[in-house]
């Protein structure tokens, strides 16, 4: 009986060291991803990702972070995942990314009954406009302000909802927006009960998907996890996930892991 209880605990503990322990981090960015108000890591990418951690196995500790503190621990080894991101030149040479999960845009907000004011960028000549950043976010504002020749001012936010509260409160002023991923200004409308409704017009197209820790992930374990996410996404959960946080899965030219 004692050699019974030997074997099975030995192999107990063998299953428990199996598993193998990853630290994934969560900006504040609902629907796509962060922590709601009673302190649940949520949105459509973390719960892809948790789908995913099931189905292979993995055992996936969630961390909300700022989003440049996020990548950092991500340089430097510290984190394995990163969700809800944008791939560009510099998250690329630290990272794979999964296969793109999400698809959405870019556009402004303003105060409800203001949107006929404008009907493209040049009308925002003379406003103020507040955006959430660093981010990709504030880097697609930037090139609008470039090429707009600096006619409007950019307020930068460090938190997520200050610049819809602002709005809402008229604390840029009168003429004011917010420029922001639509899903997320929509989901900051809806869950602070905001006055604001995003322009007829958006800016540009914006996919979001996963980072994976070069320094964490082989070239093989990446094509698993990257072929484990497509499946999730494909799956009867996956589109159950989409439908709920009202995102568009990413329907763009097929992908494979390299």
């Amino acid at each position: 009986m004692k050699f019974f209880y030997l074997v099975v605990s030995t192999f107990l503990c063998l299953n428990v060291a199996a598993a193998k322990e990853y630290k994934v981090l969560v900006q504040d960015f609902l629907p796509l991803a962060g922590r709601n108000g009673r302190g649940k890591f949520t949105g459509a990418h973390v719960e892809l990702t948790e789908a995913v951690c099931k189905k292979l196995k993995f055992d996936c500790k969630f961390e909300l972070v700022a989003i440049r503190v996020g990548e950092e621990m991500m340089s430097k080894g510290e984190a394995d995942v990163f969700v809800g991101l944008s791939p560009n030149a510099d998250r690329k040479k630290i990272a794979y990314f999964s296969p793109m999960l999400t698809t959405s845009a870019y556009t402004f907000f303003v105060k409800k009954g203001k949107a006929s004011k404008y009907a493209s960028v040049t009308d925002l000549a003379g406003t103020t406009v507040g955006v959430y950043g660093p981010s990709a976010t504030s880097r697609s504002l930037d090139a609008i302000h470039e090429k707009a020749n600096k006619n409007f001012k950019v307020e930068q936010e460090a938190i997520l909802e200050t610049s819809f509260k602002k709005l809402d409160t008229n604390a840029y002023g009168e003429k004011s927006l917010v420029y922001s991923n639509k899903p997320v200004g929509q989901y900051m409308t809806k869950i602070l009960s905001l006055t604001i409704e995003p322009l007829s017009f958006d800016t540009e197209k914006i996919n979001h998907g996963v980072m994976l820790s070069k320094k964490s992930f082989s070239s093989d374990d990446y094509k698993k996890v990257w072929s484990a996410y497509k499946e999730v996404m494909d799956s009867d959960e996956g589109k159950r996930i989409y439908a709920f946080w009202h995102l568009e899965p990413y329907s763009g030219q097929a992908e494979t892991a390299p």
